[in-house]
């Protein structure tokens, strides 16, 4: 029943994946597509760290919440790069 909890409703691979990451060290629920974490950080789409808020949470908390999902999008980037590498830019004259 636990792991029932963990997974999102609707949510995307990538929303999931960074509840899964969280979840491994802090309490994460899922409020329709939010991930909250510690009951109080609300993660909300396009999961970046500008969408991480919180009401009444010292900034080293909620700071430490960006600086993992930053973490998570950074390396998400740096492997969809390894996957699909960028395509040369081509010039219009």
């Amino acid at each position: 029943m636990e792991e029932v909890k963990k997974l999102g409703e609707g949510v995307s691979l990538e929303a999931q994946t960074l509840f899964n990451v969280l979840s491994k060290t802090l309490p994460c629920a899922w409020d329709g597509q939010d991930i909250v974490v510690n009951n109080n950080i609300r993660i909300s789409e396009p999961y970046t760290p500008e969408s991480c808020v919180g009401n009444n949470v010292p900034a080293h908390a909620l700071n430490r919440i960006r600086s993992i999902v930053q973490n998570f999008n950074q390396t998400k980037r740096h492997q969809l790069q390894a996957v699909i590498p960028p395509q040369p830019q081509t010039s219009n004259k």
